[in-house]
Parts: C-alpha cells; structure tokens; sequence
C-alpha cells in the first residue's frame, strides 16, 4: 500500500476551505451572488457544497493517516483520536459561550460595567449551542476513525448504503421535509440537547447541524475514507483516475434518480445530497489529481496549499471573526436603533459607501477572507502546521 502523500487532495481541501471562508463572511444574502448562499430549503448551490466537501476530503485524509500504522488501533493513536475529538467540541462551545457572553453584555446597554458583566453571564448555560460545524467535524471525524480501525474495508459500503436507506425511511415516515416543528429532526434533537442549545432560523425549525443529521454526514465521510482507500490500494495513476470518474458518475446517477422522492436539502443532509455531494467530490478530486500528480502541473499549487495544511486553524479562526464581530455592538447614527455590531458597521461604512450591494458585499467576503489568508500564509511561510 503506497504511503506518498496525495497533493491533489491537500489542494482541494485548500480551495474548500477558501470558499467555506469566504460563504461564511458574507455580510448581506440578499445582494450576494446566488451561489454564495444557502438554499433556505430545498436545492443545492456551491454554498451549500464546500462543508460536505470538506468532510469527504477529511475521509481520505484519515485513511491516508490511519493507514501509516497499518489500521492499528494503538493506544497512542486512540488517544489522538479522542483528544481532537474532544478539543474540537471544546472550542465549538467555547465560542459559543464568547457569543453569548458578548451579546448579553450589549443587551444590558444601560447598566454600569459591573452589572453588565453580572448580566452577561444570566442564563448563560441555558443558551450555549453544543451543535455546529465544529462539531460535526469532530463527531464524524472520531466516527469514521473508529470505523476504519474495527470494520473490515469491504464493509464500508454496506454501512454507507444502511446509513442512507434508514435515514431516507425515517425522512420520508416522520415529516422529515417538513420546514415546521413536526419534522424529525426537531423533535429528535429537542429531545436530545434541548432547543435552548440549538440553532434555528426564520425558514426552518431544526438545527442544521443537529444529532440526528450527523449520522448521515459520518455516510459522507465514509465516502471520502474509501475513495482515500481507492487512491492508496489502485494500481497506478491512470487506474486511480479511472476509478474516480466512474465514481463521480454513478454516484451521480444514483443522486439523480433518489432526488425525484428526496429532494437535495443540506440542513436535513438528505441522501440525495449526500451522493451528489460526493459526485461532485469525486469529478473535483479526478480533475485536480490529472492536473497536480500526473501532469505535475502543481506550479500554482501552494496557494491552494496555503489553506489547505492549516484547514482547522483556518475556520476555527473565521468562526471567532465572526463571533466578535457580530457580537459586540458600536454606536452609529446611521442605524436606526444608534447601534450597529462591527462586522455589519464595516460592511455599512467602508464597502457600501463605495461600491454598489452586488459589488461590495462579495467584496467584504473577500477582504475577511484574504485576511484570514494571510495569517495562514505567514504559518506555511515559516512551515507550522497546527493540528487540532
């Protein structure tokens, strides 16, 4: 089994991250190019693909890890395992928490300072969202690891298609399609971390990125794990693209032909959404693999790369961005209320004042994006990679 470490695939997790970082700073969706948003409900746009593709690109990259040891569940790689695991979903609360905490201190404008921190931490437990990408992430992530130590290789599709067909049952019996409190998900996960800890907006009543849903993204990581699987165990380059194209396809298909009765929805992550997901990963993967490790066409390759060693880094650091910014308030005589948080203030002040909503708000998204770039180039510059 080769051990050479796959460029193309540290490439393609370089330029989702950019793209995750660049969806996440978007200031106004209304104004934002269309394929920078997500569906509210129903539908797929590149927005709503560069997170699963980031947890299917996660799959190949633990088999390319978990492979050195030979698949061995050693009580050191174990422990790496649960100690990242843990650490992800320490900082997806922690920064849950800082938003909390910073919004109740703005809510309590008028009290002194000792009053408005005594108020910044009322009700605070009651408040924090234990869900998330993060957490997601980490749940996933140790999933599939433990999978790939105590489940023989062969099975793993068995699994996947498990997975998918019981999901899609309990979608199509229990209103998983439904946008109002009766669907699956909301019950499910009311009942398993309270809704005081889950995250709901204006066109649906459920997390998305809540419990129940989890178990069909662990299918989406499981893909990434084989298609890692594939590329280590094929015979040559050539078999290895081959392989990847014939798996776009069918997965495609397969996609294609389940969507007429599960429509391709991310917040529920349906099937359907997690084949056509997995596709376009494959066709991606196949297209970037020609390019970087046959051709050797990889001159441009460090920028992708950029991003691409210190993934988690980089989106841990969006998150707090996002977070302070939203979350702490200044005063502004061009808001009605005299207040605006800073994020929305420098969108206000510096971008629309200049340029028009369809120029200024991808703009801004950009700006946040390169800034965030930046920090992770000076760490590739000086060759740090942080592992969370």
């Amino acid at each position: 089994m080769r051990t050479a470490r796959i460029k193309s695939v540290d490439v393609l997790r370089g330029v989702t991250m950019f793209l995750m970082l660049l969806v996440e700073f978007i200031p106004d969706n209304e104004t934002a190019p269309a394929q920078l948003v997500h569906t509210h409900f129903n539908g797929v746009t590149l927005a709503d693909c560069v997170f699963p593709m980031f947890l299917l690109v996660m799959g190949a990259s633990i088999c390319f890890s978990l492979s050195k040891n030979g698949f061995e569940p050693t009580a050191r790689v174990l422990k790496h395992i649960f100690k990242r695991t843990a650490l992800l979903i320490l900082i997806a609360v922690s920064i849950s928490t800082l938003g909390i905490l910073l919004s109740n201190y703005n809510l309590a404008k008028g009290a002194d300072f000792v009053d408005r921190l005594g108020m910044s931490f009322s009700n605070l437990f009651v408040h924090i969202r234990v869900s998330g990408a993060l957490t997601r992430i980490a749940l996933t992530y140790c999933a599939v690891s433990l999978l790939a130590f105590y489940l023989k290789k062969k099975y793993f599709p068995c699994v996947i298609l498990a997975i998918l067909v019981a999901y899609s049952a309990v979608l199509l019996l229990f209103n998983g399609y439904s946008a109002y409190s009766d669907n699956v998900l909301t019950r499910f996960d009311t009942v398993l971390i309270g809704p005081g800890h889950m995250y709901t907006d204006q066109f649906s009543t459920f997390d998305p990125e809540g419990v129940l849903s989890t178990i069909p993204a662990i299918a989406s990581v499981m893909i990434g794990f084989l298609v890692g699987y594939l590329i280590k165990t094929a015979d040559g380059k050539r078999c290895v693209l081959k392989k990847l194209i014939l798996s776009a396809g069918v997965l495609f298909v397969f996609a294609m032909l389940i969507s007429t009765f599960l429509p391709f929805n991310k917040k529920i992550w349906s099937p359907s959404f997690v084949l056509l997901t997995a596709s376009i990963f494959c066709i991606c993967l196949a297209l970037l693999y020609f390019i970087v490790d046959i051709k050797k066409w990889d001159r441009f390759a460090p920028l992708a790369l950029v991003l691409g060693v210190n993934s988690l880094v980089s989106y841990v650091a969006c998150e707090f961005i996002n977070t302070v910014t939203n979350s702490i308030d200044i005063e502004t005589t061009a808001s009605p209320t005299g207040y605006n948080s800073i994020f929305h203030f420098a969108y206000e002040e510096y971008f629309l004042k200049v340029w028009q909503p369809e120029i200024a708000c991808p703009l801004f998204a950009l700006t946040l994006t390169m800034l965030v770039y930046a920090v992770a180039a000076v760490l590739y510059s000086r060759k740090i990679i942080i592992k969370l």
